[in-house]
């Protein structure tokens, strides 16, 4: 089987009790993108609370994801760029 992809949410599973990447984990996702895999971290999180992991993993260096607003915000982390949005508008 041949994986394009890997999509992992933050809290409590990525990261653990402590609120900490294991060395373990942060190797094999560098690793996964490394092999030209794209790893998503997703999240409840705003956007910018995403930073820290998204550093950590090297996101930025592999073009990976960073999935946001329980969904409802997409961005690239090496270039920034929201591939996809979806919100409310404010008058509801």
């Amino acid at each position: 089987m041949v994986y394009k992809l890997i999509a992992v949410d933050i809290d409590g599973t990525l990261s653990n009790d402590d609120k900490v990447i294991t060395r373990a984990t942060r190797e094999a996702l560098i690793n996964a993108q490394k092999q030209g895999i794209i790893v998503v971290i997703a999240s409840g999180r705003q956007a910018p609370g995403l930073e820290r992991e998204s550093r950590i993993l090297k996101l930025e260096q592999y073009g990976g994801l960073l999935l946001s607003y329980n969904g409802a915000r997409i961005i690239n982390a090496s270039t920034r760029e929201v591939i996809y949005e979806n919100s409310i508008d404010k008058e509801y």
